[in-house]
C-alpha cells in the first residue's frame, strides 16, 4: 500500500470514531458531488455486485 493510500485509510478510519454512518454517507456524497474523485473499494464493489445479480 502506498503511503498516501495508508494515510487516507487512517483518516477515513478516524471519521468512524467520531461520525455516525448516516452522517459519514452524507459527507462522502457531498464530496463526490463537489467533484472529489472517489473509487469504490473492490471489496464493496464485489459485495454490491453479488447483491444485484
Amino acid at each position: 500500500m502506498r503511503q498516501a493510500d495508508a494515510a487516507q485509510a487512517v483518516a477515513f478510519q478516524k471519521l468512524f470514531k467520531t461520525t455516525r454512518k448516516g452522517d459519514l454517507a452524507r459527507l462522502v456524497t457531498e464530496e463526490i458531488n463537489n467533484g472529489t474523485a472517489f473509487t469504490v473499494p473492490s471489496y464493496l464493489k464485489m459485495a454490491i455486485e453479488a447483491l444485484v445479480k
